[in-house]
């Protein structure tokens, strides 16, 4: 007798439920990735975006302001007066918070942009600004800027 041996109906299934448990876990770690990659990316962007201005400031002698717009699923960056604009990464944020040194006044702060002014000596008047996810609304990122100096620096990436 032949006997021909195959895999039965069950076997199948069970090979192919693990196969489609693992493609989701591999699709899941990927996607944070990539989410991770654009966090890191847009820090590192507004982090040297931050400095350039500063330097600005400090070349021609009199304050520059930068401001930061999260639209959409973009981060803008757009210096005073509409001198220059440009995007600085493809990231979802819900919110932009900065925290201003205390003798500034921020009146209606908005949620999805802020403005930073450096001074002519490269002091700033905001001091941190945290961005939060979409969605979840955890912190992503927070950029310190020193108030003395003005100097940018990346302080926390949860990525």
């Amino acid at each position: 007798m032949n006997a021909r041996r195959a895999f039965t109906l069950f076997e199948i299934l069970v090979v192919t439920a693990v196969v489609a448990l693992l493609a989701g876990v591999i699709a899941t770690g990927i996607a944070r990735t990539s989410d991770s990659a654009r966090a890191r990316q847009a820090a590192g962007a507004i982090v040297s975006a931050l400095a350039i201005q500063r330097a600005h400031a400090m070349d021609r002698g009199r304050p520059h302001d930068i401001e930061l717009i999260a639209i959409d699923e973009s981060l803008i960056a757009r210096t005073e007066a509409g001198e220059s604009e440009w995007k600085i990464g493809a990231i979802a944020l819900d919110a932009l918070r900065p925290e201003p040194l205390p003798t500034r006044d921020l009146r209606a702060p908005s949620r999805d942009r802020v403005t930073i002014r450096f001074s002519p000596d490269g002091r700033a008047d905001v001091r941190r600004i945290d961005a939060s996810a979409q969605g979840s609304g955890d912190t992503l990122f927070t950029i310190l800027v020193d108030p003395l100096s003005g100097t940018p620096t990346l302080m926390r990436d949860r990525s």
